[in-house]
């Protein structure tokens, strides 16, 4: 599965890319080719990026700073439907818009396609896209930037909580039906298969099934009904259909019961 992984992902983006294409098209824009809308991609991207590092640089309200990190890559990605595709502002947005959630919808399906966690997904794209924009925010300012690593579970410290003593039916038996009811639980269960048993004994498997081997090397299963004489009636599927049979139990080498 691991090796699908490229390969789905850029089936999915190419799908995106295709889409996207189409809307524009439907949009009435001049320039809607599929190189010419991920140009429009990697430009808004480009420049999202570096508004991104820019608001990390700068020191602004936490509120303010949230809002220009969703507003500014939308307004890049826009501006350059606009000017690559010659959209109006409000068609350029549309596209913008309907091929970012065109790309979250494709992308879902993708993940659960490969089999991967959808939210643990995410959280590893998002922890490298913020590393790199760390990195590069280091790189243009001189100063060090914590990087961040993998969310690790956190230590949650045990309560001591007073558990109320529960009883169960069990608890009111008398000690000897107790002591019972634990050796049937101990008891180990074995799949029936079919055992040795001494053609002399064969009364007490009347009614079982039973396997016969004779002293030349063929067998036959089937039920045993009776034991006249020195004769087991067995009943013996055969190709005609059901048929009690007569088998001398003095050529017989074993016999078998299935229990």
């Amino acid at each position: 599965m691991e090796m699908l992984t490229f390969p789905v992902l850029i089936l999915a983006v190419l799908i995106t890319l295709w889409l996207t294409s189409h809307i524009a098209k439907q949009l009435h824009a001049r320039h809607w080719k599929m190189p010419i809308i991920f140009a429009c991609w990697v430009v808004g991207f480009i420049f999202s990026l570096a508004s991104l590092i820019l608001l990390d640089v700068l020191t602004l309200e936490p509120m303010l700073k949230l809002g220009l990190q969703i507003g500014l890559p939308v307004f890049f990605t826009t501006l350059a439907y606009v000017i690559f595709t010659q959209l109006g502002v409000a068609s350029a947005l549309t596209t913008n818009v309907a091929g970012i959630f065109m790309g979250l919808i494709i992308s879902v399906v993708a993940i659960v396609a490969l089999g991967l966690p959808v939210e643990k997904t995410f959280t590893s794209a998002n922890l490298i896209f913020s590393n790199s924009k760390a990195q590069l925010t280091s790189l243009i300012t001189g100063k060090p930037v914590e990087v961040k690593s993998a969310a690790k579970a956190e230590v949650v410290p045990e309560v001591e909580d007073v558990v109320e003593p529960s009883y169960s039916t069990n608890d009111f038996l008398p000690p000897a039906a107790q002591a019972a009811l634990e050796r049937k639980k101990k008891r180990t269960y074995t799949d029936p298969h079919y055992r040795d048993m001494s053609i002399f004994n064969a009364r007490r498997a009347v009614g079982m099934r039973v396997r016969v081997s004779w002293k030349d090397g063929k067998s036959a299963a089937g039920k045993l009904d009776a034991v006249q004489g020195g004769d087991l009636i067995v009943t013996l599927r055969r190709k005609e259909g059901v048929a009690q049979v007569p088998i001398a139990m003095s050529s017989l080498k074993k016999l078998e019961v299935y229990r």
